[in-house]
């Protein structure tokens, strides 16, 4: 929780440092917001504007393109050059953004003929449709300016995925997520905080396959304020424990390979194993059939897992006595252009219980969601005030990305959850790569409502 404050209040102190030193010297307010902008040239990144230039090369130059389009995989086929986008689920810039400012770079440095410029967006082996657009309608818009992002889009090509893989060679990627745990209504000590920092490391290679290790440090809690959560009501316990989680201080969070695969258009394949989640062990996957242009997708996911145990002083601890299998079915509903998305889920949970999850989600912008959700299970669950025995749960999940800091890569994130602790009836695991999440930048209702970005 003092991260997200210090960085509040340290731009706030450099405002009120700066005004103080305008009122001393009589400087206009106007000068000082000028210093800010100038401050902030060293916080937050400053995007480098790409030019498109007035002539064409003679000869293409595919190691320039691969190293400042952001575009891998470079071919050239008769009069089209495509190249492999890495997408990322929290990415705070919008897919065309990036194919736009990649295909500036790559017009810069492609032979005169050259006319179709494709970029096919990926996450590992997930792929999303290639899109192509004209050479000439993207010099109209920028060198003549006398086309638009409009004219652009009315020649754009949206075809299947490509059958090669993009992630050919090993790659490394890593993020930060500044994770926040709030408890405001379950317990008589509310509200209950635990803030942590987690580091995910991540290692694409075979161009289907993805290591991940991420750690998880924490930052804040105060826990100790509700006494309930010292004591576990059963000795198999699947979210109760949260004390000893929190109380480890530097924990691994995940150690796990997943695999994905798209072996048809628009159907999605996901498989992981390992140490899934910060409290289980296990194995698992997923399957998701989402059209990039329909409304509905349909999915399901199947889970085996072994409770990992904080108390007993090892972070790969597990207990083979408690085990546990979850088994969901997926639905979704996105509303045409805009960015409003219903989920509901109904199966096994991973305590044994059955029961049901409806999601409201709201995407503001690239990489911000705002998600509400409410779970019914058929077995009660005691809340953490022991007042009421309930088989109702409510949430809400805030998703920023914080991207747009130097020193951070773009798809990194403060996520705030606000639900309850310790609860053990209508619980899932933590799925790291929703596939419904890797393929939303690519769905049609994103790719016409940023289209704009294309000439950003």
């Amino acid at each position: 929780m003092f991260i997200p404050m210090a960085r509040l209040i340290v731009p706030l102190a450099v405002i009120i440092s700066l005004s103080s030193f305008a009122h001393a010297k009589g400087q206009p307010l106007a000068s000082i917001q000028q210093n800010f902008k100038g401050l902030s040239h060293y916080v937050f990144d400053q995007e480098k504007i790409i030019h498109l230039t007035p002539s064409r090369p003679t000869s293409t130059n595919s190691a320039k393109i691969e190293m400042d389009s952001g575009l891998t995989n470079i071919t050239v086929e008769d009069q089209n050059i495509t190249g492999c986008l890495h997408t990322n689920p929290y990415d705070h810039q919008s897919v065309t953004k990036q194919f736009g400012r990649g295909a500036r770079v790559v017009a810069n440095n492609s032979a005169s003929p050259i006319e179709a410029l494709s970029a096919q967006p990926y996450f590992s082996g997930l792929k999303g449709p290639k899109l192509t657009i004209m050479r000439k309608d993207l010099e109209r818009a920028l060198i003549n300016q006398s086309g638009s992002a409009s004219e652009i889009f009315h020649n754009t090509l949206i075809e299947s995925p490509t059958r090669t893989a993009c992630d050919t060679s090993m790659t490394y990627n890593w993020d930060i997520e500044l994770n926040h745990h709030i408890d405001v209504y379950d317990s008589d000590q509310s509200p209950l905080i635990r803030s942590d920092i987690i580091l995910n490391n991540r290692l694409h290679f075979g161009g289907y396959f993805l290591g991940t290790v991420s750690t998880r440090y924490g930052l804040y809690d105060n826990l100790e304020k509700e006494p309930d959560l010292r004591i576990l009501s059963r000795p198999d316990p699947l979210r109760q424990d949260v004390l000893g989680f929190a109380w480890q201080g530097l924990n691994l969070d995940r150690a796990m390979i997943s695999g994905f695969a798209t072996p048809l258009p628009d159907l999605y394949l996901a498989g992981h194993a390992g140490y899934l989640e910060e409290m289980f062990f296990g194995i698992g996957g997923e399957f998701l059939y989402r059209p990039y242009d329909s409304a509905l997708s349909i999915g399901g996911e199947l889970w085996s897992t072994i409770k990992r145990v904080p108390y007993l002083g090892g972070v790969t601890t597990l207990d083979n006595n408690n085990r546990q299998t979850s088994a969901l079915f997926n639905l979704w509903y996105d509303a045409p252009f805009q960015p409003y998305a219903i989920g509901l889920s109904a199966g096994q949970f991973l305590d044994g219980d059955t029961g049901g999850q409806l999601r409201a989600r709201y995407t503001p912008k690239p990489g911000w969601i705002v998600e509400g959700y409410g779970t019914y299970s058929n077995q009660s669950d005691q809340s953490l005030d022991n007042d009421k025995d309930t088989d109702f749960e409510a949430g809400l999940r805030l998703t920023i990305p914080l991207g747009n800091l130097k020193i951070l890569p773009s798809n990194s994130r403060q996520t705030f959850d606000i639900k309850p602790f310790a609860r053990d009836k209508g619980q899932r695991l933590d799925n790291p790569y929703p596939l419904y999440d890797l393929t939303d930048p690519w769905q049609a209702k994103n790719i016409y409502r940023y289209w704009d970005d294309i000439t950003d």
